[in-house]
Formats: structure tokens, C-alpha cells, sequence
């Protein structure tokens, strides 16, 4: 491994691509590069410091530029929007951090772009980029809405903004980004709700949408993404029901978390396609307020609960009747209720409870 620095100073009239990358290097990089045919540049995992130079953006002929996992500091340099030839800039898991420079809208042929601790908000002249196949924006601070110029990424394959700031409505014509693979949004302050376009994504493997503020309710539309394997809208504020249309996504996706929101169902037995295939899977449907009764063709790995006390009147299955201080629950067909007011939180229950021994009176007992 090499250690020590590297001059301030680097002449190298021919030298086209210097690789430094996994070593032990530290210091400052060098303020002045007189490397005109430069076209690679990778220095990353190393420990260098210091402000990220001004001087990189002469390099006009650079197409790779690559220093994450270092301790470079400092804003976005200004210059580097000069680099009309660059296709790779990775700059993660450094001390850069702000907003990015409006010269940057120059920068044509990126192609994979991955950032964290970026700042402001996103720009309109975002759709300038449209060559690129990978953005990352992670682990920032963007704020403002999703402006719909990023509708112009028709070629982009991976879209990664989550843990930033950003908030309003996505844009009704994410449909157009054909190409993507993966869509990863979560961890923002996004409202509204979830265009239908998004149907159009046919190419659609990773759907990540969650903790957000989104409410409306399931687009049907999402049954129509053939290729989708994981969907994650937990943690917002969606409503009504499971679309029929889901049943299309069977056999394909394998991970689905609808956890932590505010649908409501009924969730019928015309699901049971869907059910059937995701019970081999990873399903979480917990924390809703899903009507009772919930049908036998609900799997208990997706850990769904009624919202409401459960009664004869809903179903006809009652084993035993216990007296006991809480209100009445099961886990018959996987709708076993549980929290301070709803009875004991036990997952592997089988009888019904009722709230005082005088219900069961009444109750048909089979």
C-alpha cells in the first residue's frame, strides 16, 4: 500500500489515468494539475483531506472522476461543471456537502452519478442530464419538490434519492422514465398520491417508497410492473384497499410492505393468487386498519390485523370462550388483535377472547 502524499504540483503531459484507490495516502490533493490528456481519475479509499480543488475542472478531457471514501471537504467545486466529457463522478462518503453548482447543468455525457450530502434543492436543469443510467442522491439534505425535468432521465436505470427532504407531490410524469430499474425515494417528506403513470414503469424491479406522507390509495395500475420484486410503501398515509390488479405481480414479487398505513380493505378471497404466491415470501401488512373479518386465504407471515374487536356476527368459528378485562380478539385466518386495549399481543393465539364471560351467553360455540 502506498502511504505519505502527493505533491501539490503534478506535471504529466501524456499521463491519461491515475489510479491511487485502497491505499493509505493522506494530505491535501494537489492544487495544480497540468495533466492535459488526463482521462481517469480515481482516489478514492484513501485518507486524503482538504478542500476538493478548483483545478480538477481543467482537466477537459477527464471522463472519470472518482474520490469517495476519503476525508475531502468543502463545497462542490464550481469548475468542475467545465468536464463535458465526464461520464463517472462518484464523490460518496466524503465531507463535500452543498448545493449543486448551477455550472454543473453543463455536464451532458454523466452517466453515473453517485453523491451524498447534497444540498438545496433539486434543480430544474436536472433533465440537462439525460445520458445518465445511475443518480444517486443519498443521505442529504434536498429539499423542494421533484422537479418534472427529471422526467427527461429516460435512460436512467437507477433512481436513488432517499434520506433527503424533499416534499410535495411526485410528478405525473415519472411514467416516462421507461428504463428504470430501481426507484428509491423513501425516507422524504413526498405528499400526495401516487400517479398512475407509475403503471408504466414496465421495467420496474425495486419499488422503495417508503416513510413519506403519501396518501390516496393503491394505484391499480401497479399490477401492471411484471418485472416488480420488491414494493415498499410502509410508513405513509395510503387508504381503501388491495387492488385486484395485484394479483398480476404473483410469482414475481417477493418482498411487500404495506406496514404502517391506513388501508382498510375488505381484503377478499379474489386475492388469493397474490396470498398464495407472497406467503413463500416476505409480506407485512401489520398496523392497518383492516376490516374484519379477514379472509382464510391471508397468510399469517403477513401479520395482518383487524381493526375493530371481532364478533360472532363476523365470523363463525368460535373455539373457546374466556372471560378476560380486554376487548375481544382471534388469530383465526391470521387477524389476531393485540395492544393495551385490544387484548394480549400474542401472535400464536387460537381462541377467542371476550371482554366479560356474560358475551359468550350468546356466542354458538362450535
Amino acid at each position: 500500500l502506498f502511504t505519505g502524499s502527493l505533491p501539490s504540483h503534478v506535471t504529466a503531459k501524456s499521463l491519461q489515468s491515475l489510479v491511487l484507490y485502497t491505499n493509505k495516502l493522506t494530505g491535501a490533493l494537489p492544487s495544480v494539475w497540468d495533466t492535459p490528456h488526463m482521462q481517469s481519475l480515481q482516489l478514492s479509499s484513501n485518507s486524503f483531506s482538504g478542500d476538493a480543488p478548483e483545478a480538477i475542472g481543467e482537466m477537459s478531457g477527464l471522463k472519470e472522476l472518482v474520490i469517495s471514501r476519503t476525508n475531502v471537504s468543502g463545497p462542490y467545486p464550481t469548475s468542475w461543471g467545465n468536464l463535458h466529457n465526464l461520464t463517472q463522478l462518484w464523490t460518496f462518503n466524503t465531507g463535500l456537502k452543498g448545493p449543486l453548482p448551477s455550472t454543473w447543468a453543463g455536464m451532458r455525457s454523466l452517466q453515473n452519478v453517485e453523491m451524498d450530502s447534497v444540498t438545496g434543492e433539486m434543480p430544474s436543469w436536472i433533465g440537462n442530464w439525460n445520458k445518465v443510467t445511475v443518480l444517486i442522491f443519498a443521505r442529504g439534505s434536498i429539499s423542494g419538490v421533484l422537479p418534472e425535468s427529471v422526467c427527461q432521465l429516460s435512460h436512467v436505470q437507477t433512481l436513488w434519492l432517499f434520506q433527503n427532504s424533499m416534499s410535495g407531490p411526485l410528478p405525473d410524469c415519472i411514467g416516462d422514465l421507461k428504463s428504470v430499474l430501481q426507484f428509491e425515494l423513501s425516507d422524504n417528506h413526498f405528499s400526495g398520491a401516487i400517479p398512475d403513470s407509475v403503471g408504466k414503469l414496465e421495467q420496474l424491479q425495486f419499488l422503495y417508497l417508503s416513510r413519506n406522507s403519501i396518501s390516496g390509495h393503491l394505484p391499480s395500475t401497479l399490477g401492471s410492473l411484471k418485472n416488480l420484486q420488491i414494493m415498499d410503501l410502509s410508513s405513509n398515509a395510503l387508504v381503501g384497499t388491495v387492488p385486484e390488479t395485484f394479483n398480476s405481480l404473483a410469482g414475481v414479487m417477493v418482498d411487500w410492505a404495506l406496514c404502517y398505513n391506513k388501508l382498510s380493505g375488505p381484503l377478499t378471497a379474489s386475492l388469493q393468487p397474490l396470498f398464495k404466491a407472497i406467503d413463500q415470501f416476505t409480506c407485512a401488512l401489520y398496523d392497518n386498519p383492516w376490516q374484519c373479518p379477514i379472509e382464510s386465504v391471508v397468510p399469517k407471515s403477513c401479520d395482518c390485523r383487524c381493526d375493530s374487536c371481532n364478533t360472532m356476527a363476523a365470523r363463525q368459528s368460535c373455539k373457546t370462550c374466556l372471560a378476560d378485562t380486554d376487548c375481544g380478539f382471534c388469530q383465526d385466518g391470521g387477524s389476531c388483535l393485540y395492544g393495551s386495549s385490544t387484548g394480549p399481543g400474542d401472535n400464536s393465539c387460537t381462541k377467542w377472547h371476550f371482554g366479560a364471560a356474560s358475551n359468550c351467553s350468546s356466542m354458538t360455540q362450535d
